[in-house]
């Protein structure tokens, strides 16, 4: 039995500010309600320690190992709980870039294993994509919000050039 769980936003911003967000994970106690805390090193093939909060559960540990690393574009990684085949999850972050700007982030997983079932019998899986969309809007938000700022000192710059003024 498998189970698929998404959740994707549009963000003003470009796919270089996403990314840096999500994979400044030192930074995620500050801005992220659903990770608050992440060891380890984004790079395929090591295996990273990362905190959920999973709200009436707490926040619960878990050690996966990270599967694709391409920068500016996605971000993946598979956990299991125990042996292979009784709860596996395969945890993406996907960046599509927009037509006109921006880009939409896909949060989602694959859940596998014959535990499956019963995770989702106890409310697992609106937990994960309640955590899903707090943690797209709160990086949503911070994206955009360098954005704003680049853009008003950007502006400012070349407003202090004068009319018609170029550098």
């Amino acid at each position: 039995m498998s189970r698929h769980l998404q959740h994707e936003i549009d963000i003003d911003a470009p796919a270089s500010r996403v990314w840096e967000i999500l994979t400044d994970t030192d930074a995620y106690a500050g801005w992220n309600p659903f990770v608050p805390r992440f060891e380890g090193e984004l790079r395929e093939g090591s295996r990273v320690k990362v905190w959920l909060k999973l709200y009436r559960w707490g926040t619960v540990p878990f050690r996966p190992v990270i599967t694709s690393v391409v920068p500016n574009k996605e971000l993946r990684w598979l956990a299991k709980s125990g042996p292979t085949g009784v709860f596996d999850v395969q945890r993406r972050f996907v960046i599509h870039e927009r037509e006109g700007g921006g880009v939409r982030l896909e949060q989602g997983e694959v859940c596998t294993g014959f535990l499956t079932p019963l995770m989702y019998f106890l409310d697992l899986d609106r937990r994960i994509v309640r955590g899903y969309r707090r943690m797209n809007t709160s990086l949503k938000a911070l994206a955009e919000a360098g954005t704003s700022q680049e853009r008003a000192r950007d502006g400012a710059a070349s407003e202090s050039l004068g009319p018609g003024r170029m550098e």
